[in-house]
């Protein structure tokens, strides 16, 4: 796995991703989440996506498009807004080096380059 995969597939789990089901032509993007569909499922999802300990997203493959309900270990991460990819990059490079993440969100003045 490449570092661009191992990022996107970091946020797995968060909206406005967008992600591909091998069963599915095109890309989804994620608009909803749910981790207890049992208990916390949407009204018109299928009876066979209510699975205990199985996060199922509900996506939308255009604009108007009706919901489509994947689950979350069938997808791949494909894009994400730069905002989280920049977010999971920095998670990495703390992980790495706390000090050189510090240094690249406060420059090295320690002031913020925002």
């Amino acid at each position: 796995m490449d570092l661009t995969e191992k990022i996107l597939n970091s946020l797995r789990g968060r909206l406005d991703i967008t992600v591909s089901h091998h069963e599915i032509a095109g890309v989804l993007r994620v608009v909803g989440a749910s981790n207890d569909t049992i208990r916390f499922g949407w009204k018109d999802m299928p009876a066979s996506m209510k699975v205990d300990g199985r996060t199922v997203y509900c996506c939308r493959a255009g604009w108007s498009a009706d919901p489509i309900y994947v689950f979350d270990d069938e997808v791949e991460v494909v894009d994400a807004p730069a905002h989280m990819v920049v977010e999971a990059m920095m998670d990495l490079v703390y992980q790495v080096s706390p000090t050189t993440a510090e240094r690249m969100w406060h420059g090295e003045d320690g002031e913020d380059e925002e």
